[in-house]
């Protein structure tokens, strides 16, 4: 069973897109919003022209493995929007900067390797 709920449906990207905090990297950008649920709820948004269903979905496994790993704490809304560096990016360093994006659109990890 996946640590977080899926984001579904149109009106909930739709609000995060509209209200969540953005921060934007090299490889990713991330949209937080408050969802006051005592559950995190993470969105993917992986276009097409990243490569074919195989490249795609190694990039929504490694983000998912980032999430797990870093442990966001519950009460956001997060979706998670990939670009075409992302496909080749070193681990490492979508890791870290997958964990300061979400430090600074202001949510908790509490799996993190530094403390806040």
């Amino acid at each position: 069973m996946p640590f977080y709920q899926p984001l579904r449906g149109d009106d909930s990207f739709t609000a995060v897109f509209r209200r969540g905090r953005r921060q934007d990297g090299s490889f990713i950008a991330v949209r937080a919003l408050p969802n006051e649920r005592p559950e995190i709820r993470v969105g993917f948004n992986i276009a097409k022209k990243m490569g074919g269903a195989v490249d795609r979905n190694r990039v929504r496994r490694r983000l998912r493995h980032i999430l797990k790993q870093l442990d966001p704490v519950a009460g956001y809304d997060l979706v998670l929007i990939a670009n075409q560096r992302t496909r080749s990016a070193p681990y490492s360093q979508l890791k870290s900067e997958t964990e300061s994006l979400l430090r600074a659109a202001g949510v908790t990890l509490q799996g993190s390797d530094f403390a806040s």
